[in-house]
């Protein structure tokens, strides 16, 4: 397959009209998550420049692993010629996975680590097909999989699907991709722009996913068109900056502590010696979206929460007692959560001591809403 790079623009969102919510921005783009660039000059081998790259990476927050011992693969050493000058994360990707004939993957996160982004060998002995690719900021959109569904009987039925698969850099963390019904558009040879109104809209989970994969349907062009002439897909991506962490001391309902714009707080704690367990209900206030960053929730969203971290920890110790279940997540209102989390009790220690004993909380930074916006040229039609 003969893939195209097409030319991509990321949009800012459009600003609140007059009469709408507004909230202080601090600018206009948000300079935190912009795409990292690095350089990457020379011939050298593959590991080598794995290595270069990554001394770029790490400082940030970011990565490249060669995946393949993890999967039982021989990790051979190519050479290749780099000229890579002021590139984005994922486009320094591509290419080193291009020159060194390996398959970039994007592996979701699991308990004892975050998302992995690497390379492994082909399927096949022959090198691996570059797919279409479209840059956006932190993003890369790539389509992984196109097909031609011909209904025979329901001719009206018939239709092209296409796989997208959408990155972001692992030192951001995307929650959602937001789609509306017109987020497809698509040109044939010599026509109009069509909207391809699509079933799927709303709001896509992606936090915890890796890369996030989804469908898109188009019209079924007729046999004789060997592509399609262009795909645009635009949406909006929620993405947290980072995660922040807090150490909540004395034990006991109190003023909130903040932590850059999030406010923390401990609404309740059950301390009481007769009980088998210590009770919290813990508080974390965002802002309220402004349409640029924010949240914006609905009672449902409460597995947004499911990736806080709390532990129980006693001062000079380095030993985190963990919950002893999932902590209970509520939705208070469309910027505010309360999670409520047990612990088994300390032997022998009263409220009067338990000063001594603190909770630390990991838990996302205010999320800003990135406009997505992916243009593809010449995709080759099966």
């Amino acid at each position: 397959m003969t893939a195209i790079l097409a030319g991509l623009a990321c949009l800012l969102a459009e600003p609140p009209k007059s009469g709408e919510r507004k909230a202080p921005v601090e600018s206009s783009k948000p300079p935190q998550l912009s795409p990292q660039r690095v350089r990457l000059v020379g011939s050298m081998s593959f590991q080598q420049a794995l290595a270069i790259l990554n001394e770029q990476l790490q400082p940030h927050g970011n990565h490249l692993v060669d995946l393949r011992p993890l999967f039982g693969q021989r990790p051979d050493d190519p050479r290749g010629d780099y000229d890579l000058r002021d590139v984005s994360y994922w486009e320094a990707a591509d290419r080193l996975a291009e020159l060194a004939h390996l398959r970039l993957v994007i592996l979701p996160p699991q308990k004892e680590r975050g998302m992995l982004v690497g390379f492994l060998a082909p399927a096949y002995a022959k090198p691996p097909a570059r797919p279409p690719i479209a840059y956006c900021g932190p993003f890369r959109v790539a389509v992984s999989e196109i097909q031609a569904i011909r209904q025979f009987d329901e001719p009206n039925l018939s239709r092209l699907e296409l796989t997208l698969e959408l990155g972001c850099e692992p030192r951001y963390l995307p929650i959602w991709l937001q789609l509306a019904r017109d987020s497809v558009r698509y040109r044939e040879a010599n026509s109009q722009e069509i909207v391809a109104e699509q079933t799927a809209q709303g709001a896509i989970k992606w936090l915890d996913e890796g890369a996030l994969r989804w469908r898109i349907r188009l019209p079924l062009p007729e046999r004789s068109r060997p592509n399609l002439e262009s795909l645009t897909v635009h949406g909006i991506v929620l993405v947290a900056p980072k995660r922040l962490t807090a150490r909540v001391s004395p034990l006991a309902p109190g003023k909130p502590m903040r932590v850059e714009d999030v406010q923390v707080a401990v609404q309740e704690a059950d301390l009481d010696t007769t009980h088998e367990y210590w009770r919290f209900r813990v508080q974390l206030a965002y802002p309220q979206s402004d349409g640029r960053r924010g949240f914006d929730l609905e009672s449902y969203h409460t597995w947004i929460m499911d990736s806080t971290q709390i532990t129980l920890q006693r001062q000079g110790t380095n030993a985190a007692i963990p919950p002893v279940r999932t902590p209970v997540v509520s939705v208070e209102n469309s910027h505010t959560f309360s999670l409520e989390v047990l612990f088994s009790a300390p032997e022998k220690v009263s409220p009067a001591n338990s000063r001594d004993w603190s909770l630390h909380l990991s838990f996302l930074a205010t999320p800003w809403y990135v406009p997505l916006h992916a243009e593809f040229a010449s995709l080759p039609l099966p």
